[in-house]
């Protein structure tokens, strides 16, 4: 019988585990605390802080928490409530025993070593019996989180198998999906340049894979979910196994996704647009499609702490890996097409995308990928790409390559320089040029012997990690 024992005293019985406790399973601990709101004076995603660190035979993994209004805003649409949840992915069976740090106090979630108040639930331990996992099949849960193996290649911690990515990156804006809440497009301009979405135009449908939706897959409110849930039961029939897609595009090209309350916000997140985001990600995870995250682009890049990493990026990032991060399968980019361009003359430093890469590191209680995607430009790759070489805490570029008959060659030397930097790189292949034709629909270019011959096979061949 598999066990969750909570070893509370009277006043911390707000403290409950759910989930299926068993190896690579999510277990979440749900946290009664007190009642506030997304808009609260006081901000409960930047002045309350919940850790909580589980412990087997000598090590730890210590877990951020975040606000999840009434538990159940993706179903609800609330903004208020009283309950903070963390989520712990066990990598061995076993006896798991887990402590809880609640606290309150000015920018305490961000801060580094600020002293805080104790909430209710501070200090409750317990003791987690976890079995082994019971999925097979593409399912992520069956052979354990997708890592760096290194020498150039992603395995699964569970099994050491090797693991190549086969993806899509269109649309960028994935996420832009109107039926999840306060989705919508915002933008000022009455012209559009070509190749962004237009604001007067609808928000992705996928209409067309509504009948792909199966008996007991996710959903929501009614209808809502089942025709993005689709969609990505026919990537997966089709071999996918990655998807490429933008958490912020704010002032970007498309304009339509972010995690915040607001399109103007940037220190408050929406509970239950952030709840129906996780419906999809955990769906992903049982199909065995990775999520690659891409955090920012080349147009906003700066938007944040005018590129540091000071307390709107931190709050940003911490939100994120808190409530995605357990996921077994994550590739997180620093940002598309990373570094300032002649449209886009102010980007990050290099001091900049470092400082940022660490704090990702930093925070993640799991082994992380991070990566960083480039411009189609030769010359800006090796601008940008150079000064990254042999730096710890980045796994490697996320290649634009404009040329597909270049792609080897690009691929290749990424691979070699990374190697004789002495930190071998992860270097996926992630957008295909140019830009207005990319792959074409099988109705145009049924064979994609191009595309399978120069970029598909050149990538693998050079050494590179996979393909979207």
């Amino acid at each position: 019988m598999i066990l969750a024992i909570s070893c509370q005293n009277a006043s911390h019985r707000g403290v409950t585990v759910e989930g299926d406790l068993m190896q690579w399973h999510r277990v979440t601990l749900v946290i009664r605390g007190p009642w506030t709101s997304e808009w609260a004076p006081r901000n409960p995603f930047l002045d309350y802080k919940l850790e909580v660190t589980f412990s087997k035979d000598g090590r730890s993994i210590t877990v951020p928490g975040y606000y999840a209004a009434n538990g159940h805003a993706g179903v609800s649409s609330a903004a208020d409530g009283n309950v903070w949840k963390a989520h712990f992915r066990p990598d061995e069976a076993g006896t798991w025993t887990y402590s809880v740090a609640f606290l309150k106090g000015k920018s305490i979630a961000v801060g580094d070593d600020i002293d805080g108040e104790p909430l209710a639930g501070h200090g409750t331990t317990g003791i987690l019996e976890i079995g082994p996992t019971d999925k097979a099949g593409p399912d992520f849960r069956a052979g354990g989180r997708i890592i760096n193996g290194g020498k150039g290649y992603f395995r699964r911690q569970g099994t050491g198998e090797l693991w190549i990515k086969n993806g899509t990156d269109s649309p960028e804006n994935f996420l832009a999906y109107a039926g999840f809440d306060q989705t919508s497009r915002f933008s000022l301009k009455t012209v559009v340049r070509e190749g962004e979405a237009d604001p007067s135009q609808h928000l992705h449908q996928y209409e067309p894979h509504l009948g792909d939706w199966k008996e007991g897959d996710p959903s929501w409110q009614g209808e809502k979910g089942k025709s993005i849930i689709g969609a990505l039961n026919y990537l997966q029939s089709a071999g996918v196994n990655s998807v490429y897609m933008l958490t912020m595009n704010i002032i970007g090209d498309g304009k339509d996704v972010w995690p915040y309350t607001d399109h103007n916000e940037r220190y408050r997140f929406d509970c239950s647009k952030l709840d129906q985001w996780d419906m999809v990600f955990s769906h992903m995870e049982r199909l065995g499609i990775m999520m690659h995250f891409v955090l920012q682009e080349t147009e906003n890049e700066c938007l944040l702490d005018m590129g540091h990493t000071g307390v709107q990026r931190r709050i940003y990032l911490r939100e994120l890996v808190a409530r995605f991060g357990d996921h077994l399968a994550v590739t997180w980019n620093l940002g598309e097409e990373n570094g300032p361009t002649h449209w886009s003359p102010i980007g990050q430093t290099d001091a900049q995308k470092k400082e940022m890469a660490t704090f990702l590191k930093e925070i993640h209680p799991y082994p992380c990928n991070v990566v960083l995607h480039t411009h189609s430009n030769d010359s800006m790759q090796d601008e940008y790409l150079d000064p990254m070489l042999g730096y710890e805490n980045l796994d490697g570029p996320s290649m634009q390559v404009g040329n597909p008959t270049k792609a080897h060659e690009r691929v290749l030397k990424w691979v070699e320089a990374s190697r004789d930097a002495g930190k071998r790189w992860l270097v996926s292949f992630d957008e295909l040029g140019p830009a207005w034709k990319g792959t074409m629909p099988d109705s145009h270019d049924p064979d994609h012997d191009t595309i399978r011959d120069r970029c598909l096979w050149g990538t693998l061949l050079a050494g590179g990690a996979g393909t979207e």
